[in-house]
């Protein structure tokens, strides 16, 4: 007669070994068994109900462990729900957090990712998300700080958008549960956060929408609450100009500084004259801008900057000529151009110039300049279209003021014309 089984309630190991042993086997199908064997026997046998985990968790977690490396997904997929299960009914304790996370970070937070698969990464990264969710109420994470870092800077980069995703949120959970330890720690998460903006920039964020809100919520959350967001201002305005929460950012800044700001604020000017037709800016995100514009220069950090960017005229120029003579339409159309970069350039202020202080200042001596032989006369189709492009913004926002250089203007446009078609 065969001996019985030992119960689970009292003996864990006995109770659990014809498990542990088969999950030596060399047959997938018999690991992933014993696997699922172990997780009913533990969490789903109403027999064992009230058992307690705390004795079970040490008979059974290096194997479970051991099986997140199991050169089977459906196995390690098998070990990572067994976690999930421990983590949800296991009390609070760090300890068991010791022996989780580095087996995480082994698998999904070193520099080159050990898992392969983007099913499972999704899976261990919402593991960490448990964890934050579970201990968030407690001061018991603070020594796996550093844990946390490394799996969120690695997945917050990763090509899967819902691994992505899944970390974006994570990382706004530890901003908020350990905001002393994750300010020592923030500069490392920077980079990886900017890099889903940077590269590729129209391609990139796998086209997914979801993850690029998440990232602006995510940034947003650091500029309205991280408690050194001054020193980071410029990294993180980029983010978040063209985004709901940034009108939030400026008015809070506008709190926070309201001794500094209050000359300002009492002497708030209506919206300026020959504004464009867009929704002004508050004067928090406007003078964010200002203090930033010379660390970067954006479209709208112009709009925002307002005179404030004039100082910075040079570096902005720059820009846009570079963006300008961008080899990708779309840059050239964020850039408000179409053709050759300094003559477009010049075009497209003079379609946002007042026209009296063009008239006084300027006119005469772009004219003077334009229709100098050397330069008009340069026989390339691009450069001559370019010229017209000065000459149409010119006479568009003059008007009949044009008349003093009126013979300048046939000049260029005859010489520009006689290139034929293609300049036109």
């Amino acid at each position: 007669m065969s001996e019985a089984k030992p119960k689970l309630k009292d003996n864990p190991r006995g109770s659990l070994e014809p498990y542990l042993t088969a999950l030596q086997s060399e047959s997938k199908l018999s690991r992933k068994k014993a696997l699922d064997d172990i997780n009913a026997e533990i969490f789903e046998n109403e027999e064992n109900g009230d058992c307690d985990l705390t004795a079970i968790f040490p008979e059974v977690y290096a194997y479970v462990l051991k099986s997140f490396s199991d050169p089977s997904e459906l196995c390690r997929d098998a070990s990572a729900t067994i976690v999930s299960n421990f983590i949800e009914k296991l009390p609070l304790n760090d300890y068991y957090l010791t022996y989780i996370l580095p087996v995480i970070v082994r698998r999904i937070g070193c520099p080159e990712i050990i898992e392969e698969s983007e099913e499972i990464r999704l899976v261990l990264i919402g593991l960490v998300r448990k964890v934050l969710d579970k201990y968030k109420v407690t001061h018991l994470l603070s020594p796996f700080i550093n844990d946390f870092t490394s799996i969120l800077t690695k997945t917050s980069t990763d090509p899967y958008p819902k691994v992505k995703l899944e970390a974006c949120e994570c990382i706004i959970q530890l901003t908020k549960i350990l905001q002393r330890d994750f300010h020592f720690q923030s500069e490392s998460y920077v980079k990886p956060v900017l890099s889903n903006f940077a590269h590729q920039h129209f391609r990139l964020f796998d086209e997914n929408a979801q993850v690029r809100m998440q990232v602006t919520l995510e940034v947003g959350n650091w500029m309205l609450n991280y408690r050194d967001r001054y020193s980071f201002w410029h990294r993180m305005i980029p983010l978040l100009l063209t985004s709901k929460l940034w009108a939030d950012v400026g008015l809070q800044y506008m709190e926070e500084n309201e001794e500094d700001l209050k000359k300002k604020t009492d002497f708030l000017q209506d919206v300026p004259t020959h504004y464009p037709d867009v929704k002004r800016p508050n004067l928090g995100c406007r003078t964010l801008v200002m203090s930033n514009i010379g660390k970067i220069l954006l479209c709208w950090l112009v709009l925002c900057a307002e005179e404030g960017g004039t100082q910075h005229a040079q570096s902005v120029v720059r820009s846009m000529l570079r963006g300008a003579g961008d080899d990708d339409d779309r840059v050239v159309s964020e850039a408000e151009m179409d053709s050759w970069p300094a003559l477009l350039v010049l075009a497209n202020i003079l379609k946002g110039s007042k026209a009296a202080l063009v008239t006084q200042r300027a006119m005469a001596e772009i004219c003077q300049e334009l229709s100098d032989p050397d330069r008009c006369r340069t026989r390339k189709p691009k450069y001559q279209r370019s010229l017209l492009h000065v000459c149409e913004a010119l006479m568009d926002l003059c008007c009949e003021d044009i008349a003093p250089v009126a013979e300048q203007l046939f000049i260029i446009n005859f010489t520009g014309l006689q290139w034929g078609p293609s300049c036109t």
